[in-house]
This record gives C-alpha cells, structure tokens and sequence, in this order.
C-alpha cells in the first residue's frame, strides 16, 4: 500500500517512514504541502497522514485543498490536543486524528483500521458481496 507522509519535522518523518516501511508500505515523505498535493495526484496514495504545523501551508488548508480532488483517507498527526482542532480537521477533510506523541502501536492499529475501511481492496470486495445474486 502507498503512504503518502507530510510533516515538517525531518526526524519524525524518517521515524514514520522507517515504521510504516516495517509494515510492508511503500512511503513518500515531503515537509512541502504543494509538493504534497502534486505527490498525491501522480503517484496516487491509499492513505496520506499529515502533521497540522507546516512551515507555508497548514496541514488544514492541506486537507482540505487534497478533498477537492481525493477521497483518500487522511490521518492527521498532532500536538494540539484542543476538542476544537480535533473537529476543525475532520471537518477540514481527515478520517483519523492521532495526538502526539504516539505509540508506534497505536499508528499501526489506525492504519490499520484505516485500510481495512478504506483500503485499495475495501470497496471491491463491497463490490463483490453486493454483485453477488440473491439466493430466493
């Protein structure tokens, strides 16, 4: 599966790489929310998770610019534990909100439970149970 990782800290990112690689993913990291923006449209992500503090465009305008054109699921990762910008970010477009710091278990569960709604074969296999014919 294709992880797409957008976070303004360098080590972070290489940490999530290093974790999200162990399980098996192919992973793209940019600190850049244009940058990840084109990234998503030309290689075409299963999930994309994004840090809300970037440097030029916050991770909000990210998630909401990338739901202009994707329904990709979105994993925010944060520091801001505040009720109103966890909302802001699923009303801005994100399916899950992680809280830093994290355990690596937790992130893996979410991807996990991410892929398993939203995943590449989530929707063809509801496509096959609901093609299936009726037996009357």
């Amino acid at each position: 599966m294709n992880i797409l990782v957008l976070d303004s800290d360098l080590q972070s990112a290489l940490t999530l790489k290093e974790v999200l690689r162990s399980g098996g993913h192919k992973v793209h990291v940019t600190s850049d929310g244009a940058e990840a923006l084109l990234e998503a449209g030309h290689w075409a992500p299963h999930l994309v998770l994004v840090d809300l503090k970037l440097p030029i465009n916050d991770g909000l305008g990210f998630c909401r610019s990338l739901r202009k054109t994707s329904e990709v699921p979105i994993l925010v990762l944060s520091a801001q534990r505040e009720p109103a910008v966890l909302v802001e970010a699923l009303d801005a477009g994100a399916d899950a909100y992680i809280t830093k710091p994290f355990s690596v278990s937790e992130l893996q569960a979410r991807v996990r439970g991410l892929v398993r709604r939203y995943g590449p074969t989530a929707n063809e296999e509801s496509v096959r149970v609901l093609r299936q014919p009726s037996l009357k």
